[in-house]
This record gives C-alpha cells, structure tokens and sequence, in this order.
C-alpha cells in the first residue's frame, strides 16, 4: 500500500511539474500562414508574399511595413541610395542571380539589381 501511495505522489508532483514548466517556459510557434499571394513590401526591400508570412519573418521588427503591392528596385535606391545593402537583413533565403551570383537574400538581390538593371532570379537556392 504504502508503494501505491508513494506511485501516486510522485505521478501528481510529476503532473503538477508539468503543467507549471509548460505554462512558465517560452513556446517557439511556427507560423502558419495561406498560400495565398496579396504581396507586401516591407521597409527591408523584400516583397513578401502576404501580411502573415511579413509578420512572422518580422517577430523582431527589424523591417516595418511599408505598402501593400510588390516593392520596386527603384524605391530602395531612391531611399537609400548606395546604402542600399545597410537596410537589408541577414536572413538566409538564397537568390541565384541570372548573373550566376548567389545573394544572401531577396533584398540583396534587388539592391544588386540598380546596378545591373537586366539582372533577374535564375532560381531561388545557392547557384
């Protein structure tokens, strides 16, 4: 008896635990955005593909939004001028250019583009 009451106190101090550790401990969602396309341009110079998927790659606000519709090359450099490459980020999402190179991401590659305006994506991923 007293082995069925010792199971009983460690499985309620074991569930007690639990649900304080699962309540106290941050939770690392993942996004779950549609698939559907009402572009967004953030202030990064990346065109996302809608407001959900511009949030959750902007948890910490490095790129404010900016417009709804597609971001132009031109709009980066008459903001920013050559300090274009500054207000990208540098997250991974690899662009091969149609110039074999292979930017760091989006933004880089738009940047790219004012000066080679023929420039496009080849294909997303590293050359």
């Amino acid at each position: 008896m007293k082995e069925f009451i010792s199971v009983i106190v460690v499985l309620l101090v074991a569930l007690e635990f639990g649900q304080t550790a699962s309540v106290n401990k941050p939770q690392s969602q993942a996004c779950i955005c549609t698939l559907e396309y009402f572009p967004v341009c953030g202030t990064d110079g990346v065109t996302y593909p809608n407001e959900c998927v511009f949030n959750c790659n902007n948890k910490d606000k490095h790129a404010k939004f900016l417009f709804y519709g597609e971001c132009e090359t031109d709009l980066l450099f008459r903001r920013y001028g050559s300090k274009c490459t500054d207000k990208c980020n540098h997250i991974k999402r690899n662009v091969c250019g149609s110039d074999g190179v292979t930017y760091e991401n989006p933004c880089m590659f738009k940047c790219a583009q004012i000066s080679k305006p023929g420039l496009k994506i080849a294909h997303w991923g590293a050359c």
